[in-house]
């Protein structure tokens, strides 16, 4: 792995989610409601910097992700009545119900603040929750099982001359183990035999496995540190636990998690530079859906994935 490929694979990635403006029924759900509890998460930590600090940049960081957030609702309800195959006035008639629903519920003020309350559905309100609901519906029919206007059937990507398809399929390639390996052989493979590998991939049940077992690596971790501690103690009279020492045990389980999401993402023919993206609001959840749901990618020669 280098950083000039790594660097190529990212623009191809963007290139590739610009292009393909379909969206699939589970990346729908994560992103309509990941993006629900982002504005949460973010408007928590928000509320308390505020009260540390009177900055104007903190006063008015609300509104600005709650617009992105906005944003990203719509893109995606757009992205997905795309793949569906529905005419894109549909999205104008559900505008129209949501604003609706929101006047009939409350009665607002003809000023800045009141428009945006109009437009956002994220204050706890019994309106936003029948808002979400309508939203959600749109995840239950099927996507259009052949190419359209917006992009390739069944999340396929076209990269430079080669289809590319995410599943279990036959052709899968062989950088992917294709033998049923249970959970503790996995757990092993991520902590001892692959802990600083950064090439080849690893599949969902891998990265899984891997991050539910980094809890029982660390509890072995801890229980030893505090065996030999307890040791130091009564032979020397030294104790090796305070804040900084104890920290020393999430490094081992650090380096694992690190290079098994750089292989997964790999497995997903993502560039491991999104890796970054986990920090930033919104385009984390991009990030987090192809660790944990997005199959293993195969080359395919038919565009329609079948």
């Amino acid at each position: 792995m280098s950083l000039s490929k790594e660097w190529q694979l990212l623009k191809k990635n963007i290139y590739c989610l610009v292009i393909n403006k379909r969206m699939g029924r589970v990346a729908y759900i994560f992103a309509l409601l990941g993006t629900i509890i982002n504005i949460y998460i973010y408007l928590f930590l928000i509320a308390f910097l505020g009260s540390a600090t009177s900055s104007f940049f903190v006063k008015i960081l609300p509104y600005i992700l709650v617009i992105i957030g906005m944003f990203v609702i719509i893109g995606s309800l757009v992205r997905r009545v795309n793949d569906i195959g529905l005419s894109r006035w549909v999205i104008v008639l559900i505008l129209l119900i949501c604003s609706i629903l929101k006047l009939l519920f409350n009665s607002y003020e003809l000023d800045v603040t009141s428009i945006f309350q109009i437009f956002s559905i994220f204050d706890i309100t019994l309106e936003n929750l029948f808002i979400t609901l309508i939203l959600l519906l749109f995840s239950l029919p099927i996507g259009e099982d052949a190419n359209n206007n917006y992009g390739y059937a069944h999340g396929i990507n076209k990269f430079d001359d080669y289809f590319i398809a995410y599943g279990n399929s036959t052709l899968i390639n062989s950088g992917v183990n294709k033998d049923k390996e249970s959970f503790f052989d996995n757990v092993y493979k991520v902590y001892f035999s692959k802990l600083f590998y950064i090439s080849g991939r690893a599949n969902r049940s891998e990265y899984i496995a891997g991050v539910i077992g980094a809890n029982f690596v660390v509890a072995i971790l801890i229980f030893l540190f505090t065996s030999i501690s307890k040791f130091s103690i009564d032979f020397f009279d030294v104790s090796l636990i305070n804040g900084a020492n104890l920290l020393i045990v999430y490094i081992w389980p650090s380096i694992g998690i690190i290079t098994l999401s750089i292989r997964r993402l790999h497995d997903c023919l993502l560039s491991s530079l999104w890796l970054v993206g986990l920090i930033i609001p919104f385009i984390n959840l991009y990030v987090i859906y192809h660790l944990v749901f997005k199959r293993s990618w195969y080359l395919t020669i038919n565009p329609n994935g079948r």
